[in-house]
């Protein structure tokens, strides 16, 4: 099967998904949250599981397993009749880092429909998809309409990174570059909703081992069967090609470029505040021209937490 095949068949299955009465869905942030934040002090912590195995190596950021611990808190104030100062500090761990990071966040509204947002941020160790570790800045501007059931998104960023792993002696010890994307989400009802996030990101480190290219696409639906219970599914299409890296690792040999689609169904129960669990079963497919990393398997997540 080929990439244009896979997610040419995965976007048919959402879209079914969508019309149907019964359905589900969800992914990385499970799509945005119902009821907005009214400002002062804001928090979370959360405690996650992952099982991912495959019949290959676990190469990226996206398929990491094990325990994992999350905590951020905010804090929201007026700065003007149209504009919010959103300020957050968060930090995490888990089997392969320790990180933590700031963000400032000013969002101005241009009447009901158009908001505007420009945010900046930092994180020391993240595992991001070329490095274990890698300290990162970012300044981010955001514009969105709102009509009716629907908003649309589009985004720009530019990202700065510093790595602090083995390969950063082969090539230069930092890399910078932009991510830009766009989000559509149609919204049925109270926790029912349809959403697509497609990004385009490229990193280049001066000729290192980090440099990369990669295109995303993400497809979320949510629909609530019961008072704060959601069915979720979801599917995920990424493909990417590293600039410095070759097959087999062969100075002659063609560019490593790999591709992953995951199918994903789920449940998720809570709501914007308060206790919330989440769990979610998917299926990797995960193929690369290196043969070293190709390889399919299941990846199950459990999440518990607490909002304030």
């Amino acid at each position: 099967m080929t990439p244009r095949t896979a997610i040419t068949r995965l976007c048919a299955a959402l879209a079914l998904f969508a019309l149907a009465p019964q359905g589900a869905a969800a992914q990385e942030s499970y799509g945005p949250r119902d009821e907005a934040s009214e400002g002062g002090w804001s928090g979370e912590a959360a405690v996650s599981a992952t099982y991912a195995d495959r019949t290959r190596d676990l190469v990226s950021d996206y398929e990491r397993k094990g325990f994992g611990l999350d905590g951020s808190i905010a804090y929201t104030l007026p700065a003007g009749k149209s504009t919010t100062l959103k300020l957050e500090a968060s930090a995490g761990t888990d089997r392969y880092t320790t990180s933590y990071g700031a963000r400032a966040e000013i969002e101005h509204h241009i009447g009901k429909a158009v908001s505007l947002r420009v945010t900046a941020s930092g994180t020391k160790h993240a595992v991001v998809l070329e490095s274990l570790d890698a300290d990162q800045a970012s300044v981010q501007a955001a514009v969105a309409v709102k009509a009716g059931a629907e908003r649309i998104e589009a985004y720009a960023r530019h990202r700065w990174r510093k790595y602090n792993d083995f390969a950063a002696t082969q090539g230069d010890r930092t890399g910078e570059g932009w991510q830009v994307g766009a989000r559509w989400r149609h919204r049925f009802g109270s926790y029912h909703w349809f959403n697509v996030h497609t990004a385009w990101d490229r990193i280049y480190d001066n000729g290192g081992r980090h440099s990369y290219r990669r295109t995303t696409v993400s497809l979320d639906y949510s629909h609530p069967i019961g008072k704060r219970l959601r069915v979720l599914a979801g599917a995920d299409y990424r493909d990417w090609t590293y600039d410095g890296r070759r097959v087999g690792d062969v100075a002659t040999a063609p560019r490593r470029s790999d591709y992953l689609v995951r199918p994903e169904l789920g449940l998720s129960w809570g709501k914007t505040t308060g206790l919330y669990a989440r769990a979610t079963a998917g299926y990797d497919i995960y193929r690369s021209n290196d043969l070293r990393f190709t390889g399919d398997g299941p990846r199950l997540r459990a999440v518990l937490g607490f909002r304030f």
